[in-house]
């Protein structure tokens, strides 16, 4: 907003719309906006810290009936309650009110079969067992199987759409195997990116369903990674869990828990959207570089080497 004297332009100008097109904002206006936004992230704070994702030193990160939930499917097929999980988190920067509440119309619009995504678009993304209203949104839930009857304490999958906008999708991509020094628990590296990567997709349909051109905060949380390692991230990529020796040598996970946090603008869920896995998007590349430096690994791959 400085003048420059010897033509009189402005520079940093800021625009505001009023009712016949858009004109310079004053400094006191500007201001407003500011802290507007402002509030607005301090919200976003508020919300992350209910849903128990603020702190994720915390032994009570991530807690929530949804996550207490989750299980993982055994060699033998037996889904078997877990500590360790992932979760997605997304949320608007929208001010207070601005939502869509027409729960018949969200409930027919969660249709599994016609929610695809990129990598692997002919594979369902809405987990498709169990549609719901809930307060403030709709959830999809995937309870776990047992001797084909449905389990009602475990979730093998749920996916929460708030109807201002937010997404969370929580799932564990996790495993455990026998070492000569005793047993090991890993996390798939590829389910994650491929599950990551579908849920900004789906974040991405949901922005357009509801116009919103503001950023979302997007929080990847992974429980319970301590002395955990990383598997299965690419296809031709070696698999420690196959070799007690390569078993032996892998970097195990430091943190207690780990989260990722990235802002992402119209214009990032516009190459998420055309990205493939020929070719996966920058923001995709960077999330997958960062849970593979999550565990100690210097040099990330996407899906398969070349």
């Amino acid at each position: 907003m400085v003048t420059f004297k010897e033509d009189n332009r402005y520079y940093g100008r800021f625009y505001r719309r009023s009712n016949f097109g858009n004109r310079i904002a004053e400094e006191y206006e500007v201001r407003e906006m500011m802290e507007r936004a402002g509030r607005l992230y301090l919200g976003l704070e508020d919300e992350l810290g209910r849903r128990g994702y603020s702190d994720p030193l915390s032994a009570g990160f991530g807690k929530s009936p949804y996550n207490l939930r989750l299980a993982f499917r055994s060699p033998n097929g037996e889904y078997l309650g877990t500590s360790r999980w992932v979760s997605f988190l997304l949320l608007p920067t929208l001010p207070p009110g601005t939502a869509s509440a027409d729960r018949e119309d969200w409930l027919r619009w969660l249709d599994p079969n016609e929610r695809k995504y990129e990598p692997e678009p002919n594979e369902l993304y809405v987990p498709s067992a169990l549609r719901r209203p809930v307060l403030g949104g709709i959830a999809s839930l995937k309870p776990g199987l047992e001797d084909g009857e449905t389990s009602a304490n475990l979730l093998e999958a749920y996916l929460r759409v708030g109807f201002d906008g937010s997404v969370e999708y929580g799932f564990a991509p996790v495993g455990a195997t026998e070492s000569p020094e005793g047993p090991v628990s890993y996390f798939m590296g590829r389910k994650i990116l491929v599950r990551l990567w579908q849920t900004l997709g789906f974040a991405a349909e949901v922005r357009a369903r509801l116009s919103i051109a503001t950023p979302h905060l997007l929080s990847v949380n992974l429980k319970s990674m301590g002395g955990a390692i990383l598997t299965d991230f690419a296809k031709g990529w070696e698999n420690p869990t196959s070799d007690p020796r390569e078993l032996q040598r892998a970097l195990r996970c430091l943190e207690p828990n780990v989260q990722i946090r990235r802002e992402l603008r119209a214009e990032d869920f516009e190459e998420i959207s055309a990205g493939t896995a020929s070719e996966p998007p920058r923001q995709v590349r960077q999330l997958g570089s960062d849970v593979c430096f999550a565990f100690g690994i210097a040099e990330p791959v996407m899906f398969a080497r070349r």
